[in-house]
């Protein structure tokens, strides 16, 4: 697991020049109305992008044959080819682009947006400590440093983009900039980084 972040590094992929800075990742055939990033309980990072597209204004074919030719640059220095397209689509006339990163690290690696996900046990490994950093969903109180310690199987994401966010299980301590929307999903907002701690 890499070690704590928190710079901007390397690009994101461009779904289009002008306005979209998002891809979708798909892996579980679940569909979102909004550009949301899905993490997995294997570790997987699926970011599903829905966003509105011109077709007159741009060539979606194009668009997404530069798209894989990032994708297979990416995984061409890797073995474990860790990025994947599953869907492009339009619909509605919106893009529909579905692509999975097998980890974290991809996802920080080929966007250059910080992204940890990981277990509790893994996120203090790796120098995190969100004690006075995030609150109870259920009554507002800070995260204690004996209730930190004492966490390990669950799930910690941190992020420093705005985007709506999916967990594998129920929000338990959120931070500032995190917006609960439903028991497993938040909208993030841009600002710095922003805390998630789901069972």
């Amino acid at each position: 697991m890499r070690a704590q972040v928190g710079m901007i590094g390397k690009k994101r992929l461009v779904l289009c020049a002008a306005c979209l800075f998002f891809f979708i990742f798909s892996g579980c055939g679940k569909s979102f109305d909004t550009t949301t990033l899905e993490l997995g309980k294997d570790g997987t990072v699926i970011l599903h992008i829905n966003e509105p597209f011109d077709e007159s204004l741009y060539d979606f074919d194009e668009l997404c044959a530069m798209n894989e030719k990032e994708v297979n640059a990416y995984n061409l220095a890797h073995d474990t080819k860790p990025v994947s397209i599953k869907k492009s689509e339009i619909v509605d006339k919106r893009a529909i682009i579905d692509i999975e990163y097998k980890e974290d690290d991809a996802y920080y690696d080929m966007n250059g947006t910080v992204l940890f996900y990981g277990d509790c046990k893994s996120a203090r490994s790796a120098g995190y400590n969100l004690v006075g950093k995030v609150r109870s969903t259920s009554d507002a109180s800070e995260l204690d440093q004996k209730t930190w310690k004492n966490m390990t199987d669950e799930k910690v994401a941190i992020i420093s983009e705005p985007i709506d966010v999916s967990m594998p299980g129920e929000i338990i301590y959120m931070g500032d900039g995190v917006k609960l929307t439903s028991r497993n999903t938040v909208t993030v907002d841009d600002g710095g980084l922003r805390y998630i701690i789901c069972k």
